[in-house]
């Protein structure tokens, strides 16, 4: 499980709470994108499961609730594997559904702009005014098929060199520095392999 102080704060505060919830003996770490549950028993030996749930942020509650249905099976005398398969089945789940592209790219859009106004770097009423015709411009793009693509695609609404154009390429481009800058406080554009594309 990597180090503590290099773990990011939302998987630090699921450590915290599973700590307290079913004790030091049963971490969470990821594997190849999912959930990794390790569990060290009082003899020193330890069992794995891999609960199939994706390695994010927005599933830490249902990774906490999952890590304790099984403590909780095991408490009653299972082995990990059996409390696994109890709550999950002895296959894996079905995988999650993955977002559009295209709705992620607007979403991160929207943190980018309550980012810079929590920040402090504009006021919201500069979001408001002087960012809408961008965040528009990107909506209007957001299939688009990576970065470059999207930002050809952005530029071609105005003529080359008008100050519209070059205004709105800059907000876009900044907006994407920021989605895979440590800034963002979240791992935002990272896991989802359709923004890695983009980005």
């Amino acid at each position: 499980m990597p180090s503590r102080k290099h773990a990011d704060e939302w998987v630090l505060a699921l450590r915290n709470q599973l700590r307290i919830s079913v004790g030091s003996a049963y971490r969470v770490s990821e594997r190849r994108g999912k959930t990794k549950l390790d569990v060290r028993f009082q003899n020193g030996t330890r069992q794995y499961a891999t609960p199939g749930i994706a390695w994010l942020p927005a599933n830490s509650r249902k990774i906490q609730e999952s890590v304790e249905k099984i403590a909780g099976l095991v408490t009653g005398g299972r082995n990990v594997k059996e409390a696994y398969q109890a709550l999950f089945g002895s296959s894996p789940p079905a995988p999650e559904a993955n977002e559009s592209v295209s709705s992620l790219l607007v979403q991160a859009w929207e943190l980018f702009g309550a980012y810079k106004v929590r920040k402090n770097l504009i006021k919201e009423s500069t979001w408001n005014k002087d960012y809408e015709t961008s965040g528009k411009r990107l909506k209007e793009v957001s299939d688009a098929k990576d970065a470059f693509d999207l930002l050809d695609r952005a530029g071609d609404k105005w003529e080359a060199g008008s100050r519209q154009r070059q205004i709105s390429l800059q907000h876009i481009s900044a907006m994407l520095k920021w989605g895979i800058s440590r800034e963002n406080g979240i791992i935002f554009l990272l896991p989802n392999a359709g923004l890695l594309q983009l980005i």
